[in-house]
């Protein structure tokens, strides 16, 4: 039993050999098969597969939403011109007025004296330039009848000279002493409201102290902060709509006034400035507003409007541009036609972000409408890449 048990091992052994063999003979054909389909699939012939999409026209509805607070369309300080003290206060904070109206008054008594000096001062050089200009005459005459001494004559023009000065001078401070009375009365320099009184009747205003605070409320504004993709869409001119807290069912009509072009180094921000008529007194400086800024599509980055709120562009999804060295790009797809082959090719594009489709670009050139980009296996190609479309 042992003897035949030894002749079985060979035999074992031999079979295990040529199941080995046949195993290896397998693996090197699957390894083979494997290799052909690899390159087969990434041959000239076949292409690299990509996925595409089609650039094509929407419309797209374009506003542009912001906050923030009303301000006056004018906010100045009053200061007294002259020192003194008030007289009387004829304003309080919150009282509107016109132009022109009084607000305060300043003693004007010490100016009063002044003045009076200066008019007398006046009359008397008055008084002595008309003599002068009378010797004048007559030595003219004497000279006609060659009976006057030259020295006479000098000292007659001389003193018509100094008669002259000394009136113009005296005139100047008369002048003067008036302007100072007049701006003892303190008027409303616009047509608005009183924000804030800082001056009593009774204490005494050195010359340039603030009196008081005032607002021109008949036009008011709204500035607000937009984004770098905001900003290129707004221009003067577009109309915006605002609501306030205050009255909730109202609608008020304004304007975009200007864009300063320079955004906040901090923030990153653009300022917009609105202007809105406050004609039935319900808005007022510090409410709290939110804007539509409703483009119309003549500025900025514009585009034609199909209508006032939305316009016809160009797009293709984000998936489908890249970016080299700040400039963008994409590959379109486009039919060889020799052979019938179809090829990626690299094309620079200009695009601007779409504030209504975040995965979306408008394109403002490079590519047609209806034709194909290339939306995924953009790192495996290279221009003119020979590429097979997957559905």
């Amino acid at each position: 039993m042992a003897h035949g048990g030894n002749k079985a091992v060979p035999i074992i052994l031999v079979i295990l050999t040529l199941a080995m063999a046949a195993g290896g003979i397998m693996a090197k054909r699957l390894a083979n098969a494997r290799l052909a389909r690899n390159v087969e699939t990434t041959s000239p012939i076949s292409g690299v597969p990509v996925a595409v999409a089609i650039a094509g026209e929407m419309t797209e509805r374009v506003e542009v939403r912001a906050r923030g607070f009303l301000m006056p369309w004018e906010d100045i300080t009053l200061s007294t011109e002259v020192s003194g003290r008030v007289k009387s206060q004829v304003v309080e904070a919150s009282d509107r007025v016109s132009e022109g109206d009084i607000l305060f008054q300043i003693d004007p008594a010490g100016y009063e004296v002044a003045r009076d000096r200066a008019r007398a001062e006046a009359d008397r050089a008055a008084s002595e330039l008309h003599q002068a200009e009378e010797n004048r005459k007559r030595v003219q005459r004497l000279e006609n009848e060659q009976s006057v001494n030259p020295t006479e004559v000098l000292e007659v023009e001389t003193a018509l000279k100094s008669a002259r000065a000394v009136a113009a001078e005296v005139a100047a401070r008369l002048a003067e002493a008036n302007l100072l009375i007049e701006r003892t009365t303190i008027r409303a320099p616009l047509t608005g409201v009183v924000s804030a009184v800082h001056t009593r009747a009774g204490e005494f205003a050195q010359f340039g102290q603030p009196l008081a605070a005032m607002m021109a409320v008949d036009r008011l504004r709204l500035m607000v902060q937009l984004s770098d993709r905001e900003v290129v869409e707004v221009s003067p001119g577009d109309p915006v709509e605002m609501r306030v807290a205050a009255h909730p069912a109202e609608m008020f009509e304004g304007a975009v006034l200007r864009v300063h072009p320079r955004g906040a180094t901090d923030s990153r921000k653009f300022e917009v400035e609105i202007e809105t008529t406050n004609a039935t007194g319900l808005l007022s400086p510090g409410f709290y507003a939110e804007a539509v800024i409703r483009p119309r599509g003549e500025g900025g980055a514009g585009g034609p409007t199909t209508n006032g709120r939305g316009r016809s562009v160009l797009t293709v999804p984000r998936s489908a541009v890249f970016e080299e060295y700040r400039q963008a790009y994409c590959y379109v797809i486009r039919r060889d036609e020799t052979g019938g082959i179809e090829r990626a090719y690299r094309t620079a594009i200009r695009v601007l972000p779409m504030l209504t489709e975040p995965q979306m670009f408008r394109v403002l050139e490079g590519v047609e409408p209806g034709e194909r980009l290339v939306t995924s296996g953009l790192a495996h190609l290279t221009h003119e890449s020979v590429v097979h479309v997957v559905e």
